[in-house]
């Protein structure tokens, strides 16, 4: 599927090299080398995604970013942060402050293609979900996409919602994931993937997941951790009682393989087992607000079709008071 895709760098090297991948792809390319430039094509078009570089001009780029984010304009734009070899932008401190100003993501200018590619298609999916829950004007339900999950960020809690934790092991070895574990409320808990994912203990149904494939890289081949990590992902988003809960994957930084093909089975996210506990605290809240927003759109579509084929005298349906009339 081609996608309209805006490359914000100022190095035109990285702009053409990007590009160059992206047409292979056969999406439709504009590139920008500021982000001024880059404001007055949105203006005449909106894209489907922005890979905006935070390095060059950081706090240009992440009030561009904030200014996307704040948008309500139109469908949501996601915004791929891009970092370099910058310590300030690659690490902790700049990827937290990308990831507050809005950005869906960011990655290191040295992500292999598929996994860019794969996180490209992830968040354009997200993006039309959320663009789609606008298009009722009635509509009462908030539309909580990226902006609203980044300016609600204010500490290492996630947004209120139940989350599941899913490890071979019953000690929660990511030291990101346990801290954010021992600040969560009483309705996070461990599920062993051999023993506590019947529909039964499941009940009821997390509207997180998270899948320590790390934990399960340790324990077996890398062909059957894979194998083990895609089936779950798999199973998970087939069921009745979990299709809607939304999944996050933690893996090895060495598996962008694993990364990419967890994402186009439909995990929300994948990150990596070394990331900092600020920055899964952010992924998670921003996940959990996304899912809860999108239980909300559906209930009150579906509340909407029961109205509409239900007699407001009589309480039955349409067709049962028309045999009553008869």
């Amino acid at each position: 599927m081609s996608f309209r895709i805006m490359i914000v760098d100022g190095v035109a090297t990285n702009r053409i090299l990007l590009r160059a991948m992206l047409v292979a792809s056969h999406h439709d390319v504009a590139t920008c080398a500021t982000v001024t430039e880059a404001a007055e094509v949105i203006a005449r078009g909106r894209p489907d995604l922005v890979l905006l570089d935070i390095c060059q001009e950081p706090d240009a780029a992440l009030a561009f970013c904030a200014r996307l984010a704040a948008d309500v304009t139109g469908p949501p734009i996601p915004v791929i942060a891009t970092t370099s070899g910058r310590p300030y932008c690659r690490h902790a401190p700049g990827r937290i402050a990308a990831l507050r100003a809005g950005a869906a993501d960011v990655l290191d200018k040295s992500t292999p293609d598929t996994l860019l590619q794969a996180r490209i298609r992830s968040l354009i999916r997200a993006s039309i979900k959320a663009g789609e829950r606008t298009l009722a004007p009635d509509d009462d339900t908030p539309t909580c996409g990226f902006a609203e999950a980044a300016s609600n960020f204010e500490g290492p809690e996630p947004a209120t919602g139940s989350v599941a934790l899913v490890t071979p092991s019953r000690r929660v070895r990511p030291a990101a994931l346990r801290m954010l574990f021992e600040r969560m409320p009483q309705a996070a808990r461990l599920l062993d993937p051999s023993s506590d994912l019947s529909d039964d203990a499941l009940r009821p149904a997390p509207d997180l997941f998270i899948i320590d494939g790390a934990a399960m890289l340790q324990r077996d081949t890398d062909i059957q951790v894979g194998a083990d990590v895609f089936r779950l992902v798999s199973d998970l988003r087939s069921r009745a009682l979990t299709r809607h809960a939304a999944i996050l994957v933690i893996l090895p930084d060495d598996q962008p393989d694993m990364a990419a093909l967890a994402l186009d089975l439909g995990s929300a996210d994948v990150v990596d087992d070394r990331i900092a506990v600020e920055e899964l605290a952010h992924r998670v809240r921003r996940i959990i607000v996304e899912k809860l927003a999108v239980d909300r759109h559906r209930d009150s579509v579906q509340s909407r079709l029961l109205a509409a084929v239900t007699d407001p005298l009589t309480g039955l349906s349409m067709g049962q008071t028309a045999e009553v009339l008869a």
